[in-house]
């Protein structure tokens, strides 16, 4: 074990679900781990989406990632006592036309869901059984019933002190500029406070892992979607049930406020950035363009005036775009908190009691990177999420753990591979 006061056997980069979770485990099996991350912990990607823990509508080369999530959030609930943050009561899709059942259906046949999760399609008789107070005609629906939702900055803050309790030092505030290779093997990184030793490196840091690794001639291909998302007063209680309709997705949390947010529509900063890559990219844009808004605002011209001005190292590289808090889609939000109130008519006084913007790595295939990189010893990946990294997060932190203490991954990893970019055209997924 290493635990020197700048050394550690496994530096964690990001203190998301993700970097905290795979703490929390390594810590539990004895290695000391030095978590860093340059904000504080749960600041950004894992503050700021809607809290769903799902299987329900995950690509067919994902279930056994989120069938082991699954069981780890069930497993941290109960070791560190969060039963009132994380809620397993169940997750609806609503439908209100033929056509998206028809989806519910063919992701039910391919994925097999009734049979490994329980997953079962809903009647409109069913809909208004489990959501009565809920307004509108409903062609059926999709739930799984052992899926659920947390408040996602408390759970992942409350996992972060645990893997603290476990021994694990956690450094907030602190920028990784490099990560240190000597040899073809992981020496440690470099950091705005200094050098920090470790034979072994998760990159786990969310939309920015990228920029860590492309100077070690690693590509990570992602895209900076900004997501919004908002909370309202605490309310009259409607449901434990974690809902998903065309307009709005919602869940109640323990304080009877209400996190939500537009299924409809993301935002997209046009970047110089974008052009890089684009031909990955393109196919998917072209089958989701009704989701994705393109702004062109002065995100282009901040990239324009770094690469001008040379502001492309070092601890530069991570500032350009930090967006510590995301400017949140005004317009949108109050949309899906119009729609909110129309579905749920004892919720219309309520109000928006605060709303955010998130920054959502997305990578070509939507599907994550989880691999080692082969021609560098002790370097892991663990990014990419795609924008359901929440509730799958505990399952990518446990094969990032793995990994980096050389053990084989508990499910079969192919898929999430770093070279499948590399390898030929980008395959389409079946995600709802």
């Amino acid at each position: 074990m290493n635990g020197s006061q700048s050394g550690a056997d496994v530096i964690i980069v990001g203190a998301g679900i993700v970097g905290v979770t795979a703490a929390y485990d390594l810590a539990a099996e004895g290695h000391s781990v030095r978590l860093i991350d340059k904000g504080p912990v749960s600041d950004l990607q894992s503050s700021r989406n809607w809290g769903f823990i799902r299987r329900q509508g995950c690509d067919i080369s994902e279930m056994p990632l989120a069938a082991m999530s699954s069981k780890i959030w069930d497993d941290i609930r109960d070791d560190i006592g969060a039963s009132s943050t994380v809620v397993k009561s169940g997750l609806v899709y609503l439908s209100p036309d033929q056509e998206n059942l028809d989806k519910y259906r063919g992701w039910m046949r391919e994925t097999r869901a009734d049979q490994a999760f329980g997953t079962e399609l809903l009647s409109p008789e069913d809909v208004r059984s489990l959501l009565p107070s809920l307004t509108g005609e409903w062609a059926g629906g999709l739930m799984t019933p052992t899926d659920g939702h947390a408040d996602p900055g408390v759970a992942t803050r409350e996992i972060a002190a645990a893997a603290a309790r476990r021994g694990v030092t956690i450094e907030t505030g602190v920028t990784v500029t490099g990560i240190r290779v000597s040899a073809g093997r992981v020496t440690g990184v470099d950091t705005t406070a200094g050098p920090r030793h470790a034979a072994r490196v998760i990159v786990a840091a969310g939309a920015w892992s990228g920029r860590l690794t492309r100077p070690l001639g690693v590509k990570i291909p992602v895209r900076w979607i900004r997501a919004t998302a908002a909370r309202t007063n605490p309310v009259a209680h409607v449901t434990d049930l974690a809902v998903h309709v065309p307009s709005v997705g919602f869940s109640q949390t323990s304080d009877g406020s209400v996190i939500f947010g537009s299924a409809a529509w993301s935002d997209y900063d046009l970047a110089i950035d974008t052009l890089g890559d684009l031909r990955l990219f393109l196919p998917n844009f072209f089958r989701n363009r009704k989701m994705i808004q393109l702004h062109l605002n002065e995100v282009a011209f901040q990239d324009l005036g770094r690469r001008l001005t040379g502001a492309t190292r070092g601890a530069a590289l991570f500032d350009w775009r930090r967006m510590d808090d995301p400017p949140a889609n005004r317009r949108k939000i109050e949309m899906a908190h119009r729609n909110l109130m129309s579905l749920v008519p004892e919720w219309r006084g309520s109000r928006i009691a605060r709303m955010w913007g998130g920054t959502v790595d997305v990578t070509p295939d939507a599907l994550p990177v989880i691999s080692a990189v082969p021609r560098i010893e002790g370097l892991i990946l663990a990014t990419g999420l795609s924008s359901h990294g929440f509730g799958i997060g505990p399952g990518v932190a446990k094969v990032a753990a793995e990994l980096a203490t050389d053990r084989a991954p508990s499910i079969d990893i192919a898929d999430f591979r770093v070279s499948r970019f590399d390898e030929g055209p980008i395959q389409a997924h079946a995600h709802l």
